[in-house]
């Protein structure tokens, strides 16, 4: 099983991994916030805090969306209500 697996699999150039996406230039400023899954990337939690943005906290780790769906939809709802637009969700 693990060799069809691994047969299955795309063969990606190394550069691949090293390619970076550039931001829209005006991104920082639209209505953010930030929803930080345990201690994973602290420097854009920072980053966030610095940028006065709502930030809300789940102990857990990255990708923890997955293992907690609704829970991380609703601090996402709660994060929505207290964007600068005021935008309120669905």
């Amino acid at each position: 099983m693990r060799c069809r697996r691994r047969a299955a699999c795309p063969r990606l150039p190394l550069s691949y991994f090293d390619y970076r996406i550039a931001p829209p230039t005006d991104w920082v400023t639209g209505p953010n916030a930030y929803l930080a899954f345990g201690a994973t990337y602290v420097a854009q939690l920072e980053f966030a805090l610095a940028e006065g943005w709502p930030q809300a906290r789940i102990a857990g780790a990255h990708l923890h969306f997955l293992h907690e769906p609704e829970t991380v939809a609703a601090r996402i709802r709660e994060l929505a209500v207290r964007l600068p637009c005021g935008t309120s969700p669905r």
